[in-house]
């Protein structure tokens, strides 16, 4: 998949949790994955069709985000 359908979702992600959670996230290294299993304990998946078909998926660990939840609802 190209890069430029990828960064608009983790940008957009990066930007979320900046203004609701307050905090500064670091993007770990975007990769297509090869198996159909999730990488993380929490995963949201985004279908994707039009100019490019497959899906998106966030996967956080969780005290990552046990973390994030904590600092949006204290």
């Amino acid at each position: 998949m190209d890069v430029k359908f990828i960064n608009p979702f983790l940008k957009g992600t990066v930007e979320v949790l900046k203004k609701m959670a307050f905090i500064e996230p670091r993007p770990g290294k975007v990769y297509l994955k090869e198996t159909s299993i999730a990488g993380g304990d929490v995963s949201g998946i985004i279908g994707i069709t039009g100019d490019a078909t497959g899906s998106l998926a966030i996967s956080f660990y969780e005290t990552c985000i046990c973390h994030i939840m904590s600092c949006m609802v204290g």
